[in-house]
Parts: structure tokens; C-alpha cells; sequence
């Protein structure tokens, strides 16, 4: 990804391309330069994600202690 998007921003963009795919108006080519690019997305959310529950473990550690 070239620039960095917000979690929000990257789910709009999955939500964008499986409309676009289920639509079927799409060459195969694109189709599944497509799919690579939402799972490239999926891969970044979940990165994202990880990275929030890390920061929640923390601070919730430090508040128990």
C-alpha cells in the first residue's frame, strides 16, 4: 500500500471490490486483481487490528497494576 489508510478507509475499499466482483461485469484479469488487492487489505486490517489489541492489553495491564 502506498499510502497509509485508516482501518475504515481500507474496509471501504473490501466492501467496494466484493461489489464490484459480485456484480460480474468484470474481466477475469481484473477479477482476480482484484481479489489480490481486498486480500492485500484483509491482510493490512488484521495487522491493524492485532496491533489495537496489543495497545488494549497494555493499558489494561497498567490500570490492573
Amino acid at each position: 500500500m502506498k499510502n497509509e489508510m485508516s482501518f475504515e478507509e481500507a474496509q471501504e475499499k473490501i466492501e467496494q471490490i466484493i461489489q464490484d466482483m459480485e456484480q460480474g461485469n468484470l474481466p477475469l484479469e481484473e477479477s482476480v486483481s482484484r481479489f489480490e488487492e481486498a486480500a492485500a487489505l484483509l491482510k493490512y486490517c488484521q495487522r491493524k487490528l492485532d496491533s489495537y489489541q496489543k495497545k488494549i492489553e497494555t493499558i489494561t495491564f497498567l490500570i490492573i497494576q
